[in-house]
């Protein structure tokens, strides 16, 4: 038999309930539990769910890093494109192409280059690598996105600059 505070409780009446309960909690051979919340007689089940005592909680998830089901996708940005043409910027469709190639390896949100399955910062090596290119040919590029402000090369790993390409961010450089 239900008492009278319960029952007001879950047909909406109440927004709290001093009651008395049974909870029964049923261990599973797979690590997950099966709790139920009966009423004091043990006779009405109230509610009743799994939980999984073994899974930790994940602290600062940040933004999400997927694409909900779409193809991957970085953000070219066109004004930049502009202005390296009115410019005239030495060697921009090298840039570029070099920009897109690698856009498979920019870390979601930050615009830093990473190996797609580590998740480590690339280094020299890695891009050479990754690129195909030969030390001097790879030092000649670098030198170009650097000299342009496309790439930045820090402790943390190398950043392309979000003013051309973006991944998973609406922020530009500097906000």
């Amino acid at each position: 038999m239900l008492d009278d505070e319960l029952r007001l409780y879950l047909f909406g009446n109440h927004n709290a309930a001093i009651t008395t309960v049974v909870l029964l909690r049923e261990p599973a051979s797979d690590g997950m539990e099966h709790i139920t919340i009966k009423t004091a007689d043990g006779e009405n089940t109230l509610y009743e769910f799994w939980h999984n005592s073994n899974k930790v909680a994940k602290q600062n998830k940040g933004p999400p890093r997927h694409t909900g089901g779409k193809s991957p996708y970085v953000k070219l940005m066109t004004e930049e494109i502009r202005r390296m043409q009115k410019e005239g910027l030495n060697g921009r469709e090298e840039c570029l192409g070099v920009l897109l190639y690698l856009s498979d390896n920019i870390e979601w949100g930050t615009g830093r280059l990473i190996n797609k399955r580590s998740k480590k910062p690339l280094q020299r090596a890695d891009l050479s690598k990754v690129l195909g290119y030969s030390n001097e040919k790879l030092n000649r590029i670098i030198k170009n996105l650097k000299d342009n402000d496309l790439l930045a090369y820090s402790p943390e790993g190398y950043f392309i600059s979000s003013r051309l390409i973006q991944k998973g961010t609406n922020k530009k450089e500097g906000d």
